[in-house]
């Protein structure tokens, strides 16, 4: 899995905002409020979590083989290792090049992180994760199979169709 959530924790969403209110007062900005960002940091916040209980559903269905997340290198990493505490097959791995971690792997999971185009120019089936509101519309994702159980996981482990990248979907 292939993360790219930006915030993982109610203090990282606070420093971000501290930052923006920082910036408007310092830049005199025209923006208002940081409103509209705290709802974009909120929601990747509750994605996160989604995120971690269907990870925890698959690190306890037997058929799932051992998954690799990989944090984006903005994130808080040690959110993460809470995060996934008690987990048996599910390791938190941020080391080099996520490239050879790819070229070993069966498939991708992501949320719509451009990782998941490296991994369909390397062959790779990449399923994009559904949770509630994440990022509709983005390149990633419509390339992607969606994923909504582990049912779906173990079909996009089997399956032979590999996912490719359709120019009316890049041009369009």
């Amino acid at each position: 899995f292939s993360s790219d959530f930006g915030v993982l924790s109610e203090k990282e969403i606070q420093f971000r905002l501290s930052q923006l209110n920082d910036w408007i007062l310092n830049e005199k900005s025209n923006l208002e409020s940081p409103i509209f960002l705290e709802k974009i940091l909120r929601s990747a916040l509750s994605e996160f979590k989604e995120v971690v209980k269907f990870l925890s559903d698959l690190d306890k269905n037997p058929n799932i083989p051992f998954i690799v997340v990989r944090p984006h290198p903005a994130e808080d990493h040690q959110e993460w290792i809470n995060a996934l505490k008690g987990f048996n097959k599910t390791k938190l791995i941020f080391e080099g090049d996520i490239t050879p971690w790819l070229i070993a792997s069966k498939a991708l999971l992501h949320r719509g992180c451009t990782t998941a185009l490296q991994a369909i120019l390397m062959g790779k089936n990449v399923g994009s994760i559904n949770t509630v509101k994440n990022l509709d519309g983005s390149i990633s994702k419509n390339l992607s199979i969606k994923i909504n159980t582990s049912k779906d996981v173990l079909s996009l482990l089997k399956s032979k169709k590999r996912s490719v990248i359709k120019s009316d979907l890049i041009f369009n």
